[in-house]
């Protein structure tokens, strides 16, 4: 016995239920129409034709009766037909919404996109990283207050109970005019950005701990970038706006989005052979000396 492919069956049976519909639209159609006619043939039965005297009478309200059965139909049918096109079109939409909404899901997804934050200041969301991060801490930054004020004195007993885990800092060089710029960019009183960054600098040198390491760096700093393992948090520095209040992107890190912003940190933490005055090791002695020359 012969097989049939659902797939042909499925697809000659929507032209089929295409032509039935029209066909039952056309019936539909026809029928007040047909009953309109009847009933206006009704009211104009004269009575000398084939009735007289009440006959005529029970055949107009016959006739009024049929005709405004058939002008009822007519305007129910009318409002169904434009219900089915108001109909259609919403489902049209839909679909157009649901395809443009698929396209955007599989780009956010192909661009590792997770999260949007509307600042920086996201504590919580830091927490639970800090939490679970195991094997990589980059960061780079510019006065980096507030991860020292939060985490300043965790980062040794991290390392030490996560013996795989390795941090990395990038700072901007203190006596750099970035730091006196970026003082005057966010409205932060004279030297501040520098009084961080040697703070850190100072925490960093006395923990004396082979995987905790910093740098500083003498390039422009565009962007702020803080990786957690598997996650990256990144945000841009804009004039006239306080850095914990622009805008942050959480993203995959093997995501082709993060790959660009973990390119160029690995690019200022290890410069190229053409340009090694893009980063550098800080001694204790070069930070001491920063702060006598920053009078700090």
């Amino acid at each position: 016995m012969a097989e049939t492919d659902p797939t042909t069956s499925h697809a000659t049976s929507a032209p089929d239920s295409a032509a039935s519909s029209t066909i039952l639209w056309i019936v539909f159609a026809l029928l007040p129409l047909v009953l309109l006619g009847l009933g206006f043939y009704f009211v104009n039965i004269e009575p000398g034709v084939t009735l007289a005297g009440i006959a005529q009478n029970v055949w107009f309200g016959v006739g009024q009766s049929v005709m405004a059965s058939a002008l009822v139909a007519l305007v129910m049918l009318v409002g169904t037909w434009a219900d089915r096109r108001t109909a259609r079109a919403e489902s049209q939409m839909l679909r157009r919404t649901l395809e443009e909404f698929r396209q955007t899901s599989e780009l956010v997804k192909t661009a590792g996109l997770r999260r949007v934050h509307p600042d920086r200041y996201i504590r919580s969301v830091y927490q639970d990283h800090q939490g679970r991060v195991r094997e990589r801490l980059d960061l780079l930054g510019m006065s980096l207050k507030h991860f020292q004020q939060d985490v300043g004195d965790d980062l040794v007993r991290w390392v030490t109970e996560r013996d795989q885990l390795e941090i990395r800092i990038l700072v901007p060089e203190p006596c750099g005019a970035y730091c006196r710029t970026r003082d005057v960019e966010e409205g932060r009183p004279a030297g501040d950005t520098s009084e961080w960054v040697l703070r850190l600098t100072d925490l960093v040198l006395r923990s004396g701990h082979a995987r905790i390491q910093i740098r500083w760096h003498s390039t422009i700093p565009t962007v702020s970038i803080y990786r957690l393992d598997d996650v990256v948090f990144v945000g841009p520095y804009l004039i006239n706006r306080l850095s914990r209040l622009t805008t942050t992107l959480e993203v995959d890190s093997k995501s082709i989005l993060a790959e660009q912003y973990l390119l160029h940190f690995e690019s200022l933490w290890t410069p190229p052979r053409e340009h090694p005055e893009w980063s550098r090791v800080p001694t204790a002695q070069e930070a001491l000396a920063a702060r006598s020359q920053l009078g700090r």
